[in-house]
């Protein structure tokens, strides 16, 4: 069963490190926040309880919390729900797996804290988030790019298919592979 939501002071609730979203277009931004000022919040943020502290930690929703900040909102709805670390790993990369705009190395970033929580092995989250584990796979991969490529990559001068084929090789030859690109 799905719980309620319920109103919440945005004074109480916090975005979470482990998002695998970390990049938010300003422009968009400012874009849903015109449209949180004229209609509210339509689709309520899910948050936890943070563990031994007051308040609540965002598990998804981060840009339409982000959104009600800019529209100066003093509240706005949220499902309030019991997940440990793991639960709201795999329920946060489901839900920014349904949108259009993550980058892959957000995913990768993602999937990395999945794996580190012990709670999964890359063929257990496949599972958990309805994606072959060939793209898991893929997607771990590119942990291994170095911060020169992350930043490549992040800023659209290589694509995911260069990444992916520099993210396996030594610092030196990433560095090389990406002055050759």
């Amino acid at each position: 069963m799905i719980p309620a939501h319920q109103l919440l002071p945005l004074a109480d609730i916090r975005p979470w490190a482990l998002n695998p979203r970390q990049s938010f277009d300003e422009t968009k931004l400012a874009e849903l926040a015109d449209s949180v000022r004229r209609l509210g919040l339509l689709q309520p943020i899910v948050v936890r309880p943070v563990p031994g502290e007051t308040g609540y930690q965002i598990v998804c929703g981060e840009r339409r919390y982000r959104a009600a900040v800019l529209a100066e909102l003093a509240e706005i709805p949220a499902r309030i729900v019991q997940l440990d670390d793991a639960q709201a790993i795999e329920a946060a990369i489901v839900e920014n797996g349904q949108r259009e705009d993550v980058h892959p190395l957000e995913e990768s970033d993602a999937f990395v804290a999945a794996i580190a929580s012990g709670h999964h092995d890359p063929a257990s989250l496949a599972v958990a988030i309805g994606k072959p584990e060939r793209f898991v796979r893929g997607r771990l991969a590119l942990a291994g790019c170095t911060e020169e490529v992350r930043a490549a990559f992040l800023e659209g001068k290589i694509g995911v298919g260069h990444a992916a084929l520099l993210a396996p090789l030594d610092s030196e030859t990433q560095a090389f592979g990406l002055k050759a690109a």
